[in-house]
């Protein structure tokens, strides 16, 4: 009996515990958003508010479950083994918040690239765990029984190894993508490395939390282990989005704190950089002169052939 509690409600009570510490997160997270960014675009806010919105409908129906199997049905063994509307609400709220936060990221990507194949590729990788998770909602109405688990196979792989694997193809788009942009210039080189940092973190937490959920779910199918690693999932997605809009401020204070725009001089060679927001995308800017030394021959439109200008953009 003991065992059957451990694998039915305590992984159930894990997932919540883990989901609610979380919160904390959350709230500091969106209040720091509204503060910094009054005046946001309403496209942005609609999508920080939806997620908000919709995590709180994943957390109700979270300690739902845990409610029902814990208190109002303690100790009857025969309700342990078929699941209940909150499993089926999850399923059906969890998506909206998943679907925004990897849309944010692809256009990210999109506005850096201009990649319209690869473009295509993420979105419907997107898509289709997006279908994964709606059919695994309709298919736990339809068979609730933990012993017909098995049926619910094909949808939860779909929705769960899609979702994966669109996480780590965008955290790859746009590392593989800033990489390619690496230049001399020391500035550019540092903003780069720290935007490639940003994206695996905020990338390959929800891709390793899908990826324990599939794996639990296809290896201990009479239990509910998977709900360890799913239940934090929608709030994992919303810092991730938060973080990303947030950190807009983070590269505006640096930038006007010593790291751009700078100028400086070493002989005749002068640097600038700039850097500045277009649309949540991060973009830095390097110019780069060289000045005519004595000596230095001219062509017939007055141009020095030592003059080199250079720049790059960068999310």
């Amino acid at each position: 009996m003991a065992a059957v509690y451990d694998k039915v409600l305590g992984t159930l009570l894990i997932g919540s515990w883990v989901n609610a510490l979380l919160a904390p997160f959350i709230v500091v997270s969106s209040i720091k958003y509204f503060k910094l960014f009054p005046n946001d675009s309403f496209i942005y806010k609609a999508m920080v508010y939806t997620c908000i919105v919709f995590n709180i409908a994943c957390c109700i129906a979270e300690f739902s479950s845990v409610y029902l199997y814990v208190v109002t049905h303690w100790g009857d063994v025969p309700y342990l083994a078929n699941q209940y509307w909150p499993f089926m609400m999850f399923c059906f709220v969890s998506w909206p918040g998943a679907l925004i936060v990897e849309g944010y990221l692809i256009y990210r990507y999109w506005r850096l690239s201009s990649n319209i194949v690869i473009t295509i590729v993420l979105v419907l990788a997107v898509l289709t765990g997006t279908a994964g998770t709606i059919l695994s909602g309709i298919y736990v109405s339809k068979y609730s029984r933990y012993e017909d688990r098995e049926k619910l196979t094909t949808p939860v792989t779909m929705w769960f190894v899609s979702n994966a694997g669109a996480d780590v193809l965008i955290t790859l788009a746009l590392c593989i993508k800033l990489w390619t942009m690496k230049s001399n210039f020391k500035q550019t080189d540092k903003v780069i490395h720290r935007l490639i940092g940003g994206a695996m973190t905020t990338g390959c937490a929800p891709a390793i939390l899908a990826a324990c959920t599939v794996i639990f779910f296809l290896s201990m199918p009479q239990s509910n282990a998977h709900a360890t690693a799913l239940y934090p999932l929608g709030s994992v997605y919303t810092l991730t989005l938060l973080y990303n809009l947030n950190n807009r401020h983070s590269q505006k204070n640096e930038n006007s704190h010593g790291s751009g725009p700078s100028r400086s001089m070493t002989g005749a060679r002068m640097e600038s950089t700039a850097m500045e927001t277009m649309g949540g995308v991060q973009v830095h800017r390097v110019v780069r002169m060289d000045h005519p030394k004595e000596g230095t021959k001219f062509n017939d439109d007055g141009d020095s052939y030592n003059n080199e200008l250079s720049t790059k953009s960068i999310v």
